[in-house]
């Protein structure tokens, strides 16, 4: 079955109008998750660098007090494991604990739980390890938390400076070549106690990434990036431009192939207009030498002589005709 023209053709609009559509959906999906991929890089620099400056911090503390830090270990016959470690200051009048208790289960699945004493509060939580990777990753921010409540207290404050040099070398590690700022503040008293931040940059036009320290929330660190969206882009031209290639590809195909539909067509109107007019012009010289020689056989017309000469001029002009129509379309 031949299909109208009207109809093929809107089958390859609404063909190509789909792989634009699908294209786009495709681009917007990549582009939103290297967005998210690249959130999360910021995110992670932010805590790679909060480590190794808490560390940092714990190493001068170390030589500062001449003493490394004090760890114990106890166990008992039920298979539990306590880890303690501590900083003294001032002969011990001020001292803070992280106390770490870890219970062995019948099933291999891990107890953790984490007790924070810093000055006369105490902060319990409790997380099950053993289950999924979060659990892991979530017993690791809660000791460096604990860890930060340990060292700031007994050390100078975070070194800000410190920590953006850090940033530049943790945000390079993925390729990420920005600007950023630093704050940390107290988010209970909303507070800003540290900032690099210049008083004449637009914080509205900024990302801001947050990162709570310390066990109660009360402290975090506010980095704030510049806008991203250029960036991804840029990441992104190899893609947009190969999309672009293909796409129009398939418009200039869609277009030639429309075009020589188009003609297609044209071509098969007219050959039917050739074949009516060509059929319409041999029939009519065929038409009057049939009637005149039915004339003169059937009407006894050959005995006059005129009327005989008269038919038979007919019957030659029209094989004239009839001949120069074959000469003139069939050569």
């Amino acid at each position: 079955m031949k299909l109208p023209f009207k109809v093929i053709a809107l089958l390859i609009v609404l063909s190509l109008t789909g792989v634009f559509i699908y294209q786009a959906y495709w681009l917007e999906s990549f582009y939103h998750s290297a967005s998210k991929q690249m959130e999360n890089n910021i995110d992670n620099a932010i805590k790679n660098a909060d480590h190794i400056e808490l560390f940092d911090r714990a190493d001068e503390l170390s030589k500062i007090l001449k003493k490394s830090r004090e760890v114990g270990v106890k166990s008992n016959v039920h298979g539990e494991v306590s880890f303690s470690t501590s900083f003294k200051k001032d002969n011990a009048k001020k001292t803070n604990h992280i106390v770490i208790e870890k219970t062995i289960q019948k099933d291999s699945v891990i107890d953790k739980s984490e007790q924070i004493i810093q000055d006369k509060r105490i902060v319990d939580d409790t997380v099950i390890v053993g289950k999924d990777y979060n659990s892991i990753e979530t017993m690791l921010k809660q000791m460096q938390q604990a860890l930060h409540s340990a060292i700031d207290i007994n050390a100078l404050g975070i070194n800000i400076r410190a920590f953006d040099s850090i940033m530049n070398c943790e945000l390079k590690k993925y390729n990420l070549n920005i600007k950023h700022y630093t704050q940390i503040v107290n988010t209970k008293k909303h507070q800003i106690m540290v900032s690099s931040l210049p008083s004449s940059v637009d914080t509205t036009k900024l990302n801001r990434h947050e990162l709570k320290y310390d066990v109660l929330g009360e402290h975090a660190y506010h980095v704030y990036t510049e806008p991203t969206n250029g960036l991804i882009l840029k990441q992104m031209t190899g893609i947009l431009l190969t999309s672009f290639v293909i796409l129009v590809i398939l418009s200039i195909s869609f277009w030639f192939l429309i075009r020589t539909i188009l003609k297609q067509k044209t071509l098969d109107e007219m050959k039917s207009d050739f074949t009516s007019n060509i059929t319409h012009e041999l029939k009519t010289p065929i038409a009057i030498t049939y009637a005149a020689t039915d004339a003169l056989l059937n009407f006894n017309l050959i005995e006059n002589k005129d009327k005989r000469e008269k038919y038979l001029h007919i019957c030659l002009e029209q094989l004239q005709r009839l001949s120069g129509l074959v000469s003139r379309f069939f050569p």
